[in-house]
C-alpha cells in the first residue's frame, strides 16, 4: 500500500468516526478540517484536525466536544500507527 493510499484510508476512517458520532467536518482548503456537532452554528463547539491528523482544540469551549476530540485523537493515532504513517 502506497503512502497516498494509507492517508486516504485514514481519512476515510476519520470521516466514518465523526459521522457515526454525530459530528461533521468542513474542508475549507486551508490544510485542516473544522469538526463540529451536526447542526451546530456556534464556533465555540468547533475544533480543527490537520491533514497530518493532529487535533487542535484551542478555541473549543464545549466540554462534550472536547471529550469527543480527545477520543478522536486517540483513535486517529491508532490508525496512524496501524498504517505506519
Amino acid at each position: 500500500m502506497t503512502k497516498a493510499e494509507k492517508i486516504k484510508e485514514v481519512t476515510r476512517n476519520f470521516y466514518a468516526l465523526i459521522g457515526e458520532s454525530g459530528y461533521q467536518a468542513h474542508d475549507e482548503g486551508h490544510g485542516y478540517w473544522y469538526v463540529e456537532p451536526k447542526g451546530s452554528t456556534d464556533n465555540r463547539n468547533m475544533f480543527m484536525v490537520t491533514r497530518k491528523f493532529d487535533v487542535e482544540t484551542s478555541f473549543c469551549e464545549n466540554a462534550e466536544v472536547l471529550k469527543f476530540a480527545d477520543a478522536l485523537e486517540t483513535r486517529l493515532n491508532e490508525y496512524i500507527r496501524m498504517f505506519n504513517l
